[in-house]
């Protein structure tokens, strides 16, 4: 028994220097002090990036293309989000500073906005969800409907992501869909108002089993899934 608890305490400590290793290589931006390297097990990280080959093509695109005036700013974030594209993980995505702020707000649990869920369906935006109650169910919006303009400008290439970002907004403002229902053109105004996200769920089933569903992940949900009072059958 002494045996095993000592491998135990071993194995906890390897992982917890691993971890304090990685976190301080993060911190230190993979240059961390020697005393560091050397009570934490540090091992420098391996770096094969090519930023040279990434340079010469920055070069090549500012002396060779027709537009010499090309946006250096654009092209880093397509770099950037060519990069994370290359990983092939369905999971990972890069955000642009706006998308980033949106993200920041959704994680919130709540903010300004319809009360609707858009998802890219083909080359189309289609509404997802609509939750009860909101300006979106009060507008009539419906589940299938999609989204063609918002303030008349053409959502023609849009992501999702893009969408949202444009039809939230401030609390009671307005907001002007276009929207293709079955064929037939529609527009609905609609007055952006706070939307609070229920990110968690619970039922009881015949008093023996506990079923908890969390819809997305957000900043209430470990005290809503905490103190969530859940529903019975």
């Amino acid at each position: 028994m002494a045996r095993l608890r000592t491998v135990a305490v071993v194995l906890v400590v390897a992982l917890a220097a691993f971890y304090l290793g990685s976190l301080v290589e993060f911190q230190y931006g993979g240059y961390a002090p020697d005393w560091v390297k050397t009570v934490l097990l540090y091992r420098p990280p391996t770096r094969d990036l090519d930023l040279q080959g990434l340079e010469e093509v920055f070069q090549t695109i500012q002396q060779h293309y027709l537009n010499p005036n090309a946006d250096g700013h654009k092209l880093t974030e397509g770099a950037a989000s060519g990069m994370v594209g290359a990983l092939n993980d369905p999971f990972s995505r890069y955000l642009t500073p706006e998308e980033y702020a949106l993200n920041q707000t959704f994680l919130q649990g709540s903010f300004g906005g319809i009360g609707a869920s858009v998802l890219e369906k083909g080359t189309v935006l289609q509404v997802d969800s609509i939750l009860p109650g909101t300006p979106a169910q009060r507008a009539g919006l419906q589940v299938g409907d999609i989204i063609t303009t918002v303030d008349g400008q053409s959502t023609e290439g849009w992501t999702a992501d893009q969408a949202v970002a444009r039809i939230r907004g401030k609390v009671d403002t307005h907001v002007v869909l276009g929207i293709d229902r079955n064929g037939q053109p529609l527009t609905l105004d609609l007055v952006r108002k706070v939307i609070t996200v229920a990110s968690v769920a619970a039922h009881v089933f015949d008093n023996q089993v506990l079923y908890i569903r969390i819809f997305d992940f957000t900043c209430a949900t470990t005290r809503a899934a905490l103190w969530m009072r859940p529903t019975t059958s």
